[in-house]
């Protein structure tokens, strides 16, 4: 999205309770494209900005049922509505009363009577910087998710999948919080790489990747752990449980050949932890587990030995 269309987006709540000077800044910058809205009074203000955040908030001072100050010190109190960029516009013009705005949270301070070229001049530069920071947000939260992303098969990474596991294992520990590891490993998938192509073998990856997610409830956990392994963690969950999901996983895997391929199966390795496993401690039992069921002949399901509380 192109900052002309974000700014064009950018939505300004006024707060003022003389309506000749709602209308003047309404009409001022509805025609600088911004899309306005207008309330007179404190209290229904702080009901819109709850219920839909503007990019920024234009703020009378002097007002009978609540003064300007005491909406931006209730705005900067409520965690939904803390980063609202707060204008004040006021007919008060001593030091004190600027002031006192930018103690109480505001970002910027016009006086009234108002100019309207620096009204719009003050309004852009804070709309830009709304922008930026929303760009800059945006940015961040998809290098985030680029970190703890596998580039190929959209799920997890095994980086970030140890981080997760940690964490269920330190949710055992201190909540009781049980939780069953799965690790699945794709049959002859050597086999496919040299008689297909490489081509071949990711575009089976990502189908496969696909009918994990498919399988899964909302609260499981699924990563590429590497190559062709992936691995599943699968919270509050019974051996019946997993048996079901891993069940499900197979019908979708069999519902799906792949062209050329044909069906792809797989071994599962399957633990479930208890409160002195390791996360480590249980990559080891549930990738021996993955392995016995490669040596029972492939495409079945081995569940390793729970280790003792």
């Amino acid at each position: 999205m192109s900052v002309e269309h974000e700014r064009e987006q950018s939505n300004i709540l006024l707060v003022d309770d003389v309506l000749s000077d709602v209308r003047v800044l309404a009409s001022l910058l509805e025609e600088a494209g911004y899309l306005v809205r207008a309330t007179t009074n404190g209290p229904a203000a702080l009901k819109i900005c709850e219920k839909r955040r503007p990019s920024l908030l234009l703020l009378d001072i002097l007002m009978s049922d609540m003064d300007g100050y005491e909406v931006c010190h209730r705005l900067k109190a409520n965690k939904k509505t803390a980063d609202i960029p707060v204008i004040f516009i006021s007919a008060l013009d001593d030091a004190e009363a600027r002031v006192q705005g930018f103690e109480s949270g505001g970002v910027d301070y016009i006086s009234k009577p108002f100019n309207p070229v620096e009204v719009l001049a003050r309004v852009n530069v804070h709309i830009q910087l709304e922008i930026a920071k929303r760009q800059l947000l945006e940015k961040n939260q998809e290098l985030e998710k680029l970190a703890i992303t596998d580039s190929l098969t959209r799920l997890f990474n095994r980086r970030h999948f140890m981080s997760e596991l940690k964490r269920c294992c330190g949710n055992l520990r201190r909540y009781d919080t049980p939780f069953c590891l799965i690790m699945l490993d794709l049959d002859h998938f050597k086999q496919i790489n040299d008689q297909f192509g490489h081509d071949v073998g990711d575009h089976v990856l990502q189908v496969v990747s696909e009918c994990i997610r498919g399988s899964l409830r909302d609260v499981d956990f699924a990563a590429r752990w590497g190559g062709e392994e992936f691995v599943i963690i699968a919270p509050n969950t019974t051996l019946e449980d997993v048996g079901l999901l891993i069940g499900r996983l197979q019908e979708s895997m069999n519902a799906k050949p792949i062209e050329t391929v044909g069906t792809v199966t797989a071994s599962f390795g399957v633990v479930c932890s208890v409160r002195e496993d390791s996360p480590e401690a249980l990559i080891k039992l549930v990738d021996q587990a993955m392995y016995a069921a490669k040596a029972a002949g492939r495409n079945c399901v081995r569940f390793a030995s729970f280790t003792k509380s």
